[in-house]
């Protein structure tokens, strides 16, 4: 059906093909059955050759690529080159080349945190330092953001760090500054010394810097659909290209001798292309700015010099360099965006030849958004409804009152710093109206998550519907069906599904959802520690990826911040219909703005105890704990005590969930007079050296504990004494540090357990 558009572009035949090598390498079967049906469908069998030079190029890139390198946790020696140093989530961060490790040469870079007595680093610096390496961990939840691998698509195969500056020995200075470097650091100094929030959104903008943005910032544009404007990308590096060629063509124009004597597009064109270059040079050499300028100068070389290649074939030669480069950037979101959004373009262009030039211009957005929000949606959970409207209205507004300006400032810098400074501003106020009318009119609509075969089902459709000479409708008509089916699907078995208690993983903390025929009931979400909000990176996804948005119940079991952190989000983002709390009243900070949000969203917020219950369809929740109400939390108020104790159970299984309840709460749990006995007992206070009782035990006889604690964890749970009671009683233990995401459910009279993760022979 595609072999049309193969024969006549055989390097998009190669591109896909060599996608299909790094899937293969990669062990990663649904892109891989993707890329081979798109190959089936391109290469005919003159073009096999094509085929066997791409997939050879997408084995050998995997395996010429730095693989992780395996170090053993632990102090290590290690030096480097810095490349990189900057501020990350509020962390110190270094990026270390020419990598030494334990003086053994080590392919890839080295990231080091510092954590105290931070000293501002220059590019080029060599330094020794004793660091502790750690290893990159997978929390083992399903569909989870994959770190170890986004760390190798940037190069790094080292990951560790020191507590302070004075671990670090400097071996050599850099002989002299680049003046691109110094001219970087200027800048950014001095838009750092406004106080103004837009200078730090500008600093992303113009520099890549993204050290400033604070959540609160980035979602202002992620509400109106525009958060691609805050990450250097392909549509910055096109407006350099853009700005240089109206600069030198305007020049050219208005000298007679150079007007006559030279080819004005072409070497205006081509001051354009230096001058993205030059500017990738000065935001850095970062994988995301380097596969930008890739793909923006074979596309604007195409258009504007209408020389060879058409635009496909120049998308096909700028993923093939990029994917032969940096193979693991084929899994970057900034990858497959930029490509899905010029070949949306590409292939809505193709069919309006010869339409007039104002629908054109109304289709192009239109068709960008089209073909990037499935992967949005999927990857990202939220979607904006006026992403649309926004980018229409909006970014020829970025490309006339933000980027010219602020490209003119940043070439006047080093001459006349104070005309810079001004132009600056100007950017800076259309900045602000944009992130003004995100914090007052923007929206993000939560989208539940859909089968991975449903994205490829629909890009595969598109791809077909706009290049295929539709020999076969039955095989897109087919696809169609699918597409219909396939959601129906899954919302018909999450409506019909069994009673589900899923332990998240959510490294020192506690987070568990129980589903059950389309009701969904969330308990604590974990912790907010050093940047990382549980909430917003693990929960939400999680709910999301198992096509929840709306949540029956909300439950706070008490205010410890490794079980309320992440909770605020929660509440923000989904819709819930109710919040239970242990007491009316804390002064924890986020207690008190989950209360604000619930204020806001008119959530019915109750504080529960001892005999208060909620039936939803024949699923009943009961409170256990705390005895009494609690109206006010007092200074010194043991909260593990008064923390919140539920019975979840339906007429097939029964869960008991602890939260931190240990101790004497558990002791008095035992001498309730009600019946208690449950088939899983979430362990209390992730299963401390006071946790499981005898008593306790006796009294529940569970066929199955889970234990919800993080991997390494500086109290060294769970303790000994605890597991030992476990076992004495043959009660088989879960745990999410070693298990990851631990899923129960009841499936015809059985009980399956699932888990995320199997590492027991590292840690148990």
């Amino acid at each position: 059906m595609l072999r049309r558009t193969g024969s006549r572009e055989p390097l998009v035949v190669v591109f896909v093909a060599l996608c299909t090598g790094i899937f293969f390498c990669l062990h990663d079967l649904f892109p891989l059955a993707f890329s081979l049906l798109l190959v089936f469908f391109l290469a005919s069998k003159k073009q096999y050759m094509y085929v066997f030079v791409g997939v050879f190029a997408g084995i050998v890139s995997v395996m010429v690529v730095p693989d992780w390198a395996g170090i053993e946790p632990g102090m290590h020696d290690i030096s480097g080159k810095v490349k990189e140093a900057r501020f990350n989530r509020g962390t110190y961060s270094m990026v270390l080349g020419d990598l030494l490790v334990d003086q053994k040469k080590t392919r890839g870079h080295a990231q080091i945190n510092v954590y105290n007595h931070v000293k501002p680093l220059q590019r080029g610096t060599r330094l020794e330092a004793r660091a502790k390496v750690t290893p990159v961990h997978a929390f083992g939840n399903k569909g989870e953001f994959d770190y170890q691998r986004y760390l190798l698509s940037q190069g790094i195969t080292v990951k560790g760090y020191v507590k302070g500056f004075d671990a670090i020995r400097y071996i050599s200075m850099p002989d002299k500054v680049c003046p691109i470097s110094r001219l970087r650091k200027q800048v950014s100094s001095r838009l750092s010394s406004m106080a103004r929030p837009e200078a730090e959104i500008l600093k992303a903008i113009l520099l890549g810097d993204r050290s400033g943005l604070v959540y609160c910032l980035r979602d202002r544009f992620s509400a109106l659909g525009m958060s691609h404007l805050m990450a250097v990308s392909g549509l910055h590096i096109g407006i350099v290209i853009l700005f240089g060629y109206t600069l030198c063509f305007s020049v050219l124009r208005i000298i007679p001798f150079f007007a006559l004597r030279l080819d004005t597009p072409l070497v205006s064109t081509l001051f354009g292309v230096v001058l993205a270059i030059l500017y990738a040079m000065l935001v850095g050499p970062y994988v995301s700015v380097i596969r930008s300028v890739i793909m923006a100068v074979c596309l604007v070389l195409s258009l504007v010099l209408g020389r060879g290649a058409g635009l496909l074939t120049s998308l096909a030669i700028a993923g093939i360099i990029i994917l032969v480069l940096f193979p693991y950037d084929i899994y970057s979101p900034g990858f497959i965006l930029s490509f899905s959004a010029v070949f949306g373009i590409i292939a809505v262009m193709s069919r309006l030849r010869g339409r007039p030039a104002w629908i054109k211009f109304m289709v192009v957005p239109l068709a960008a958004c089209g073909f990037t929000m499935p992967f949005v949606s999927q990857v990202f959970g939220f979607v904006s409804p006026l992403g649309l409207v926004c980018n229409l209205l909006f970014v020829p507004v970025f490309g006339i009152t933000v980027m010219p300006p602020a490209l003119l400032g940043l070439a006047i810098f080093g001459v006349c710093p104070g005309l810079a400074m001004h132009l600056f501003s100007i950017a800076m106020d259309t900045i602000g109206l944009i992130s003004f009318l995100g914090e007052t009119a923007g929206v993000l609509v939560p989208v539940a998550g859909q089968w991975p075969v449903w994205i490829f089902c629909l890009y595969l459709t598109l791809i077909l519907a706009f290049f295929s000479d539709h020999s076969h409708p039955w095989i897109l008509g087919g696809l169609c069906v699918l597409l219909l089916c396939l959601p129906l699907a899954r919302f018909v078995i999450y409506k019909n599904g069994p009673l589900t208690f899923d332990f998240i993983s959510v490294g020192q903390g506690d987070s568990a959802i129980i589903t059950r025929k389309g009701h969904a009931i969330l308990i604590d979400a974990g912790g907010s520690i050093k940047g990382f909000d549980t909430g917003r990176f693990i929960v939400v996804p999680r709910l999301l990826n198992k096509g929840i948005t709306r949540l029956d119940l909300v439950v706070v079991t008490h205010s410890d911040i490794d079980h309320i952190g992440g909770m605020p989000f929660v509440a923000d983002r989904l819709r819930v219909d109710r919040i239970w709390t242990n007491m009316a009243k804390d002064y924890n900070p986020y207690f008190r703005e989950i209360k604000r949000i619930a204020a806001c969203k008119a959530i019915p917020v109750k504080h529960v105890s001892l005999g208060d219950c909620l039936d939803l369809d024949g699923l009943s929740i009961e409170v256990l704990n705390p005895l009494t109400k609690i109206e006010k939390r007092q200074r010194k108020m043991n909260l593990n005590f008064n923390s919140m104790v539920l019975m979840i159970k339906d007429k097939g299984m029964k869960g008991l969930f602890m939260a931190d309840a240990d101790a004497n709460a558990e002791l008095n749990l035992a001498h309730l007079d009600r019946q208690i006995p449950a088939d899983i007992l979430k362990v209390s206070h992730h299963g401390s050296r006071q946790s499981c009782y005898d008593v306790l035990l006796d009294r529940v006889s569970p066929e199955t504990a889970v234990i919800s604690c993080g991997y390494n964890n500086w109290f060294n749970l769970p303790s000994k004494a605890c597991l030992q009671r476990l076992k004495d009683h043959h009660i088989p233990v879960y745990r999410t540090d070693l298990d990851g995401e631990i899923i129960v459910r009841e499936v015809n009279g059985k009980r399956e357990i699932t888990q995320g993760l199997n590492i027991r022979d590292k840690g148990d």
